[in-house]
């Protein structure tokens, strides 16, 4: 099966979330809050969630998370993770074969890690070797539990130290030391990608930008050159208007007028062009 594109990955999150939030509880924006310390209300105040069957402070303790947590919220980050998946797939169309993760930058990073936590209960919470050692409560019986598979690791409780199953099942699991220090090789994993990526891209780019440049700097020396020899040209037509003008006296009365009408017309259509007179 094909390994999914960011693009898709934050597209499949947004709508996953978008759709969750459409179908919550009145699906309303405003925000809900905790009334009574056990009870979530909506705006209309419809109860959303109820512990009132419960004093136990742990029980309660997310109410708080849930009713901040509304589908105006959802409604919002799902609207993020879809821009978000807009820029990447933007930029995997830019880069095609050479995309990789690391040409993301920091937000479309972030989003994609949103995207993943949403889209994780679609998938196994272990790795395919922790597949067969770690079983969700409910699914096998507790003498199921209790007994570890052959060949797998007993996993032992936190809270009681039993490596079989507690009364009400396995109190939980504590992390393992090796589970942050795959995170940090990952984030440097993702951290060199994005440096390579960032190499990738500039050195593609670079001789296209220094190309672009050279081709500027050589019009604009050639605009400098064509006027230049523009403004060569009309000294020449003034200076020679000039020396006309010298020679204005020896002419006819008649001949003289029409002279000086036209060296006149002539020095205003010059004088339109601003073009700098003679010193």
């Amino acid at each position: 099966m094909t390994e999914p594109t960011p693009a898709e990955t934050l597209t499949a999150a947004a709508e996953r979330l978008e759709t969750a939030a459409t179908s919550a509880h009145r699906a309303s924006p405003e925000p809900w809050t905790v009334t009574d310390e056990h009870v979530i209300r909506c705006a209309d105040d419809m109860i959303v969630a109820d512990r009132s069957g419960t004093d136990d402070p742990a029980e309660r303790a997310d109410l708080p998370y849930i009713a901040t947590m509304h589908p105006g919220v959802g409604r919002a980050i799902a609207a993020w993770l879809h821009r978000a998946a807009g820029r990447t797939a933007e930029v995997q169309r830019h880069l095609g074969d050479e995309f990789q993760d690391g040409a993301l930058d920091q937000d479309a990073h972030d989003a994609l890690a949103v995207a993943r936590a949403i889209l994780a209960p679609a998938v196994p919470l272990h790795g395919p070797q922790d597949a067969t050692t770690a079983t969700h409560a409910g699914t096998e019986t507790p003498d199921a539990r209790s007994r570890p598979q052959e060949g797998a690791q007993a996993i032992e409780c936190r809270e009681c130290g039993d490596t079989g199953a507690c009364a009400g099942g396995p109190c939980a699991i504590a992390p393992t030391p090796a589970a942050g220090l795959r995170d940090r090789i990952e984030t440097a994993l993702d951290d060199f990608d994005a440096a390579r990526a960032t190499d990738a891209v500039l050195a593609a780019i670079g001789p296209e930008l220094t190309a672009i440049a050279e081709a500027a700097a050589a019009a604009v020396e050639d605009q400098r050159a064509r006027a230049d020899r523009a403004e060569a040209q009309l000294r020449a037509v003034r200076a020679e208007l000039d020396a006309l003008d010298s020679e204005a006296p020896y002419l006819s009365p008649v001949a003289r007028t029409a002279h000086t009408q036209a060296t006149d017309r002539i020095r205003a259509e010059l004088d339109a062009t601003n073009t700098p007179k003679e010193p």
